[in-house]
């Protein structure tokens, strides 16, 4: 063959490139499949995630990766060793949720559907929580004004009702070598859910986020300022947030990231992630949070904690005793009242689904942004799944609480 005729097939080659991209492929458990040839067990809404994030990658240098459950698709730049790491941290991850938050027992003698009850406006979808700051030092966006909470009643709803059908989706963890790329994902999941145009424009001041529509969680490797940080711990931390909301919605803001410290502590035996702090992270931060709730609540002249208290940390800025409380609750749900705990999450997103909404002319309605469960209401439920001296037992068990890992 002479060069011109090698020359025409290597541009022919070329143009057949061009025309026919290479289907994107997906890892799961050990082997590499295009999307219309994945084997059976992987379910439709990991098909689903990945078809829709095929496009994307397509155009960036990523790769992506199921979990053995198919419930997370991790997408990333990263050799097949560390994703194979980061895989384990996954599945780790998921386990613990299984162990901790199984699916609640389905509600019994629930009210059939009001006659009339409005229908949801175009984009009635929530616009997504603020996304969260890293520990870079960057200032964290203002939190909202209160919202109004006069709303009418609802009807009661089963396990599975709501805006979205629990367990419905499945997640998708972008791990981003650079904030160029970040912005092009914000972009693009703008493409994949217009409602998400004003909240992109919050988004943009920050590296990273978690939403629930689509379920999507992500956090650039290499942000600027970024310090006492560790990527593994980023992962386990907002893969246990997607976990949460995939099953329970958007739980209280406290309680949300109380449950993914609680991963973290157990998963890698150190805290290393802190949504919306600013400034700088000591060493002795990372852990020991059990001997600062033993001292302070140890003494037996304390009165026992209030709900003010417990959930002083809000979104879209950090407290420290607040942190530590939260994950403190956690902690003690779990060793002393485990088998409430997905029925007390579960009430919270029913309550939530049934309030958080604006009423708008024409019998329609959205949600409301920035929502979270009124802190009365909150106190409620957790007595009603933990009993009505749950906070003076709280107090007496954070004043002699073993530490976590035991």
């Amino acid at each position: 063959m002479n060069a011109r005729v090698v020359t025409a097939v290597a541009l022919g080659s070329l143009c057949l490139s061009a025309q026919e991209p290479d289907p994107a492929r997906v890892g799961w458990q050990g082997k590499s499949y295009v999307l219309e040839r994945l084997p059976d067990g992987v379910s439709e809404q990991a098909r689903a995630a990945v078809s829709a994030w095929a496009p994307w990658i397509a155009q960036h240098d990523y790769r992506m990766d199921l979990d053995a459950s198919a419930r997370v698709l991790l997408v990333s730049s990263h050799t097949r060793a560390r994703v194979a790491g980061e895989l384990g941290l996954i599945e780790r991850t998921g386990a613990l949720f299984d162990a901790l938050l199984p699916p609640p027992p389905p509600s019994s003698g629930a009210p059939a559907p009001v006659q009339g009850e409005p229908k949801p406006a175009p984009g009635a979808a929530p616009i997504p929580e603020d996304p969260e700051a890293p520990p870079s030092g960057l200032q964290p966006v203002p939190a909202e004004d209160p919202v109004d909470q006069r709303t009418a009643a609802r009807p009661a709803t089963t396990w599975g009702a709501g805006s979205l059908e629990p367990d419905g989706q499945a997640a998708v963890m972008l791990v981003l070598k650079t904030e160029g790329d970040y912005l092009s994902a914000l972009e693009f999941l703008t493409g994949l859910q217009p409602y998400l145009a004003e909240w992109i424009e919050e988004a943009r001041k920050h590296t990273g986020f978690a939403i629930e529509v689509p379920l999507c969680g992500a956090y650039v490797e290499n942000a600027s300022e970024q310090e006492e940080w560790n990527p593994d711990n980023e992962l386990v931390h907002r893969v246990m947030r997607l976990f949460v909301m995939r099953r329970f919605g958007q739980p209280p803001y406290w309680l949300a990231a109380g449950l993914s410290w609680y991963a973290e502590l157990k998963v890698m035996k150190t805290i290393y992630c802190f949504p919306y702090r600013v400034g700088f992270v000591g060493v002795g931060e990372h852990g020991g949070w059990d001997a600062w709730l033993r001292s302070t609540f140890g003494d037996k002249k304390r009165l026992p904690v209030t709900m003010k208290e417990l959930t002083v940390l809000s979104r879209g800025s950090y407290d420290d005793d607040g942190a530590r409380m939260a994950w403190g609750f956690v902690d003690f749900v779990a060793r002393r009242h485990p088998a409430a705990f997905s029925s007390l999450l579960e009430e919270l997103r029913l309550f939530r689904h049934e309030h958080d909404r604006v009423e708008l002319p024409g019998g329609t309605w959205r949600r409301k942004r920035g929502y979270e469960v009124p802190v009365e209401q909150q106190e409620a439920i957790l007595e009603q799944q933990l009993g009505q001296d749950f906070l003076p037992e709280l107090t007496r068990y954070w004043g002699t609480m073993p530490p976590p890992l035991e």
